[in-house]
């Protein structure tokens, strides 16, 4: 009798990212962008602060933060050479490791909840006890992907995602702490998550810098000055990010053609979607859509 055996787990080259202390010592900025995968983001130097789920967030050393599929965010650094921005970044594309979490029914729930679930809290700023033992869990993954066999690289990878699950669901178990500001700074902020607010909920429209000032009471020119100053990217930039983001969504998870859905998501033509998809991801449409489906393919 033959047994059905079931196909052991692919671990995919394109599965996870790791950067250690990946240094920035002066210059420009990251854009807005969105991963496929899960983002764990530790800052080891910098200051400044994170657009991230139509809030400003302050950053500084020992800021962890996790981010979900899709969810659009930017890092705005204070970056000089005396003060330069150092952070370690780990990025896994679920579907792939969720069967590692099967033998592990707790653990297997968290991974879910923070993969699929809607979130309270994504941004922390860990005590120096804490700060002392993500940095050698960051480290020794780094150690041991640069010394043991490439056949072991699978498990190193796994058993680092297990202790990182494990301690970040230790410091989200607590409500979350809100961050202090002077009041001016959490007025710009405000206006700026208003915005941000503001253009996800009309994206798919044709942008209109009156619109949205009139619909805050503010100037056309304040907000634009306001956001781009706060933010370190235009409104316009903003829009065509979250229209992008939205696209891949869709390229991913839905059967609609490249036209269907550049016309839902506020480009009036295909073509210009192609174009504007192309410039900011690499690729065309087609071409995401197809790398996607084959990543997620046994």
């Amino acid at each position: 009798m033959n047994q059905m055996l079931e196909p052991k787990p692919k671990f995919e080259e394109k599965s996870y990212i790791f950067h250690y202390r990946r240094e920035t010592l002066e210059g420009g900025f990251e854009q807005i962008h969105a991963h496929q995968g899960i983002e764990f983001l530790y800052v080891h130097e910098g200051s400044g602060h994170l657009m991230f789920d139509q809030k400003l967030h302050p950053v500084g050393p020992g800021t962890l933060f996790m981010c979900q599929p899709y969810q659009l965010h930017k890092f705005k650094l204070d970056i000089t050479p005396s003060c330069p921005y150092i952070r370690s970044i780990f990025i896994f594309d679920p579907s792939l490791f969720e069967r590692y979490m099967a033998t592990f029914p707790a653990l297997h729930m968290f991974f879910n909840k923070l993969w699929k679930a809607e979130l309270q809290q994504q941004v922390l700023q860990l005590e120096p006890i804490q700060q002392t033992l993500f940095a050698e869990l960051l480290f020794d993954l780094h150690r041991n992907l640069n010394t043991c066999p490439e056949l072991q690289q699978t498990e190193e990878v796994v058993l680092f995602l297990f202790s990182l699950l494990r301690e970040f669901r230790k410091l989200t178990a607590g409500e979350p702490s809100s961050h202090s500001s002077s009041d001016s700074m959490r007025t710009n902020s405000r206006h700026v998550e208003q915005m941000m607010a503001w253009i996800n909920e009309h994206f798919s429209e044709e942008f209109s810098l009156d619109r949205l000032a009139e619909s805050l009471h503010l100037s056309p020119y304040y907000a634009s000055h306001l956001f781009s100053r706060e933010t370190g990217c235009t409104l316009s930039q903003y829009v065509m990010a979250h229209r992008i983001r939205e696209s891949r969504l869709l390229l991913s998870t839905t059967d609609l053609t490249i036209a269907q859905i550049g016309q839902q998501i506020g480009f009036k033509s295909s073509a210009y979607f192609v174009k504007s998809f192309k410039s900011k991801m690499g690729i065309t449409p087609q071409a995401y859509r197809k790398q996607v489906n084959t990543l997620y393919v046994d």
